[in-house]
This record gives structure tokens, sequence and C-alpha cells, in this order.
């Protein structure tokens, strides 16, 4: 309330334009261009405060992919090949499973911190992290085993050992993710932003370099 207060004294008071109507949170009807501009401006504004973390840890997420295949391309073609499979048929599936099952704990935190229960979110996030590092011991196998399973889908025995090796080097980051995921959902119930991109940030760029000191 208090930053809405704040919001409200900021913006242009001719004809009432923008001012709270009563005790709801909401503008007032628009009735001019300038009061539309000005409303847009602060939407716009608070949205981006919400919404860039996100773009951020995003953007680290699958800009560490990015950045993997565009050094991996400058080896050769089989390799590049290897690498694009491991990282779109084993990461994928095993991302995709560790951010759905560490996504829970996005709702419990939020009521937690909702309801004034501050104590909940450690945890919440302490159980997540176990849930999700019991998870990444049932999925150890599929990159133990990359290589027989890539072959089983009928990719080149070449193209499969080679995607094999690059998987098994890339285990530390099945493990960091696990506790990676639930620290990001830790963080963004509670709106810190800096730590969150930090977290993100810090993770995603070791597992780059981790992938191509080892597995390349």
């Amino acid at each position: 309330m208090e930053a809405d207060a704040e919001l409200s004294n900021k913006l242009p008071h001719h004809d009432d334009d923008l001012r709270y109507e009563g005790g709801q949170e909401d503008y007032a009807p628009v009735r001019s261009f300038d009061a539309l501009r000005c409303m847009f401006w602060i939407e716009t504004v608070q949205l981006w405060k919400i919404a860039g973390p996100t773009v951020i840890t995003m953007l680290c997420m699958y800009g560490t992919s990015l950045a993997v295949v565009l050094f991996v391309g400058h080896i050769g073609a089989v390799e590049l090949s290897a690498v694009s499979i491991s990282l779109a048929v084993i990461s994928t599936v095993s991302d995709g499973f560790l951010l759905g099952t560490g996504s829970a704990l996005e709702t419990l935190c939020g009521q937690a911190f909702g309801a004034g229960k501050i104590h909940m979110l450690g945890i919440y996030m302490q159980r997540s992290w176990i849930i999700l590092f019991v998870t990444t011991l049932f999925l150890l196998p599929i990159y133990i085993f990359a290589t027989p399973v890539l072959k089983l889908l009928g990719e080149e025995d070449r193209i499969a050992k080679l995607a094999g090796e690059f998987t098994i080097q890339t285990i530390p980051s099945l493990f960091s993710l696990a506790i990676n995921f639930p620290a990001q959902k830790f963080l963004q119930a509670q709106v810190k932003v800096l730590a969150w991109i930090a977290v993100s940030g810090f993770a995603h760029t070791n597992w780059t370099a981790l992938s191509l000191h080892f597995g390349v």
C-alpha cells in the first residue's frame, strides 16, 4: 500500500485521471492521452521488476547450452552432433523433470510467505532439496548409460559414443540443478531479485565452464 501511495503521488493530478478510486486498488478511468501514457509507463516498470529476474534466469539457463554448442561447432561436425544430441535428449529430459518437480515449491513458498509463515520457507526448501536429490539418483543411470540408450534410439555408434562421454562429464550439473531450482523458488517467493539472479547466474556459468573444460 505504501508503494501504491508513492506511485499515486507521482502521477499527474489534473482531472484526477490516475488516482485510485475510493478504497479499491484500481485506477480511475483514463480520460486523456497523458494519463494513458503515464499509466502505461508505471505498469510497465512494475511488470519488469517482476519479469526481469525471470528473463535473466531463462537466459542463463538456456544460454549455457548455446555457449557450449557454439564452441563445439568449431571442433567438428561429428562432435557438434554428439553434444547437441546429449543436450537435446538427455539434458532436456532430466532438466525438465527436475524443474517440474521443483516447481511445486513455488506454490508452497508463495503460500507460506503470503500467510506470514516465514519459517516454513526454509523447511519447504530443504524438503525439496532432499526430494530432488533422490530424483537425481533415479535419473543418474540415464547419464551413465547414455551411449547404449542413444544406440537403442537409432543413433550412429560414433555419435552415440561421443555423446555418452560428454553426458557423463556433465553429471555434476545434474546435482547442481537439484540445489539450484529450489533455491530459485525460495528467493522468488520473497522477491529477492538480486540474490535470485546471482544464484542462477553462478550455477549456470559454472555449468558452462565444467562442460567446456571437461566435456569438450
